[in-house]
């Protein structure tokens, strides 16, 4: 699980030659790949929602976008989440891997545990 500066084809490629599957933050880096998935996306219902605790979690997921102009994938799979708070807030993110939706989110919500703790 990686951050958006990760997202790049020669991190992938290096860790997919190594067997290691990888979770990439999709950011600005990869600006037309993000427009890409909220035009699909906006308006849309979710894929799946899921309960965390209070949260309801929405999801969008799609594995057939075009990879970048450097990436030496058939497709990629993207992931968007809005997880609903009990106190109306949103809190949303995009990912690009070969994970399951439900996988993906908990991946994503435990990189955020580890991070707010300090662990390193």
């Amino acid at each position: 699980m990686v951050d958006g500066a990760y997202a790049t084809a020669t991190f992938l490629h290096n860790a997919t030659r190594a067997g290691i599957p990888v979770l990439a933050r999709l950011k600005d880096n990869l600006s037309e790949l993000c427009q890409l998935v909220e035009r699909r996306f906006a308006g849309s219902r979710p894929t799946r929602i899921y309960r965390d605790g209070k949260d309801r979690v929405e999801i969008w997921d799609a594995h057939d976008f075009a990879p970048w102009e450097t990436l030496a994938w058939d497709r990629v799979r993207v992931v968007h989440y809005g997880q609903h708070k009990p106190d109306q807030t949103i809190v949303e993110a995009r990912w690009a891997g070969r994970f399951g939706s439900l996988s993906l989110y908990r991946m994503a919500k435990s990189r955020w545990r580890i991070e707010k703790s300090g662990v390193q």
